[in-house]
């Protein structure tokens, strides 16, 4: 859209710029768990979406069912997870995805560095770094959110791998409730563009394909 307002560049919180390039260049030898963290995330995201309406707080329009799909895009080499759950505004994807509030974070980072080429799969699932996993496998992060809030706009935060900085736009590829979370896989991840890995790598849950 020529008339949308340019996409607005900002720094990384100095704590977070850290800890991403910790999450993106430890050994893990299971990487796996950047999709247990995702899809966890996403079912906090229904639960809040769930007790919203619960309370009867006006609510965006969305899937009237409470779910998690995941796709695959096999030319364009991307795996993306996307949720009707509460979404984020603007302002929370800058929050939550540009700074870190976990209390454990700089004892993570200190552990994840002391591990010196050894595992380090078991730290991120330990301190629940989360959003921030999804740099082990993906070279560029694209997060497309609608607020739950009737009122917010939809909004679009996107970040590469190795970056100090994430750009933040209004709009972007999610017009109903929710959040979409798509990564643009390294070469060394394309086995998550195949949907027994995927199976495997999930758990059992109720998340669709």
């Amino acid at each position: 859209d020529a008339d949308a307002p340019p996409a607005e560049e900002r720094r990384f919180q100095a704590e977070t710029a850290s800890l991403l390039n910790i999450v993106s260049n430890a050994l893990y030898t299971e990487r796996e768990v950047f999709l247990r963290e995702l899809l966890s995330n996403a079912s906090d995201a229904l639960e809040k979406c769930r007790q919203r309406r619960v309370a009867n707080e006006p609510t965006a329009d969305g899937d009237d069912e409470l779910k998690i799909t995941i796709t695959v895009d096999q030319d364009a080499k991307t795996l993306t997870i996307e949720d009707s759950g509460i979404g984020m505004t603007s302002d929370e994807l800058a929050t939550n995805l540009g700074t870190i509030a976990l209390s454990g974070s700089k004892k993570f980072a200190a552990e994840a560095a002391a591990a010196e080429g050894g595992d380090a799969s078991a730290i991120i699932g330990r301190f629940g770094v989360g959003f921030y996993s999804a740099f082990m496998v993906g070279s560029k992060v694209t997060v497309a959110s609608r607020s739950a809030d009737p009122a917010a706009a939809a909004a679009t935060w996107v970040s590469a791998d190795g970056a100090e900085t994430y750009s933040l736009a209004p709009g972007g590829g999610k017009t109903s409730r929710g959040t979409k979370v798509t990564i643009d896989l390294k070469d060394d991840a394309a086995e998550y563009l195949k949907e027994p890995r995927l199976r495997e790598a999930r758990a059992p849950r109720g998340d669709s394909f």
